[in-house]
């Protein structure tokens, strides 16, 4: 099974390398982790796609040991994407329950909390952003633009200067 594929769309002026001692999530997700450096400090900058159909269990446990190598390194990170785990289902699945807990004993937070998939039979979460970030004030949501068959997430650091928009077809 093949994934999409991922990217950032960086400013020229932004000084940043590849992480590339992060693991993969699985054969079926795809993942790019940056580390942006800026002059308030570096952070980590992260997106994913998880394909619909991939094992659940075995992403959600790599995920969560992925989140674990910035924490360590004492980098704050921001984390986006497409992961096709539906939040609105907090309450109702246990596997989802377990997933954000186990998050939430990260010490990262869930900053998208809204739909984020809407069709003619349902409305879902499955567009994500974390952070471990506790020390700056960070706008975070969702522009009401159709560019695919859901809506982008976005997140803004005001102290960092940065900003970004995540949206994966």
């Amino acid at each position: 099974m093949n994934a999409s594929g991922v990217g950032f769309y960086i400013l020229k002026n932004i000084k940043l390398h590849a992480l590339s001692n992060i693991p993969p999530l699985s054969n079926d997700c795809e993942s790019l982790w940056l580390e942006i450096l800026t002059n308030q400090g570096n952070f980590v900058l992260a997106v994913v796609y998880r394909h619909p159909v991939s094992n659940h269990t075995l992403f959600r446990e790599m995920f969560l040991n992925t989140t674990r190598y910035p924490s360590e390194h004492k980098h704050l990170y921001y984390i986006c994407g497409y992961f096709n785990i539906n939040l609105s289902n907090f309450e109702v699945e246990s596997n989802i329950k377990y997933y954000v807990n186990s998050l939430i004993s990260l010490s990262c937070k869930l900053l998208i909390s809204k739909t984020t998939r809407v069709s003619g039979h349902s409305a879902t979460i499955i567009d994500h952003m974390y952070t471990n970030d506790n020390k700056h004030d960070i706008l975070s949501g969702i522009p009401m633009y159709e560019i695919s068959d859901h809506l982008p997430i976005f997140g803004r650091m005001t102290c960092l200067h940065v900003a970004f928009l995540c949206d994966i077809a």
